[in-house]
Order: C-alpha cells, then structure tokens, then sequence
C-alpha cells in the first residue's frame, strides 16, 4: 500500500509542475517585455480569453504552417449572430 501511495504523490507533483510550467515561461516572457504582471492577475486575464490561436511549425519547410483557431467561451452578440437570432 505504501509503494501505491507514494506513486500517487509522485504523479501528483510531476502534475503541478507541469501545470505551472506554462505560466512560468509566459512571466518569463513578459517580463523580457517589461511587462511587471502578477501570477494572480495574469491567470484572471487568461480566464478571460475568447479565442485561442495555436500555430503548428510545418512539417516540411515549403509547407505552410497549420493554423488552429478555437473559441473556448462564446459572448452573448456572438452566439445570437451564429444561431441567426
């Protein structure tokens, strides 16, 4: 039982880490910009986001890159003109 614990924690903590792991690079990347957010606020103002874009390298290089646009919430107007109403 205690092997099946101690599993349980590791998975746990390799978890949390990989979940900060992207707010890490983004303070460090803001911060290069002179950009002085807090975690707290920057994690709000992310919550927020409407749309996301996600653009993949290409495969080969004369290939253009591919392009992933998903509206992770929708705003009231936006679903009325999308359902026609």
């Amino acid at each position: 039982m205690y092997q099946y614990a101690d599993r349980q924690i590791r998975v746990h903590a390799f978890d949390s880490e990989l979940a900060l792991m992207p707010v890490g690079v983004l303070r460090q990347r803001l911060s290069r910009a002179r950009i002085d957010l807090p975690t707290h606020a920057l994690l709000d103002r992310l919550s927020k986001m409407l749309e996301t874009v996600v653009v993949y390298p290409a495969a080969h290089a004369p290939a253009p890159p591919l392009v992933a646009i998903r509206l992770s919430r929708l705003d009231v107007p936006k679903t009325a003109i999308d359902t026609g109403v």
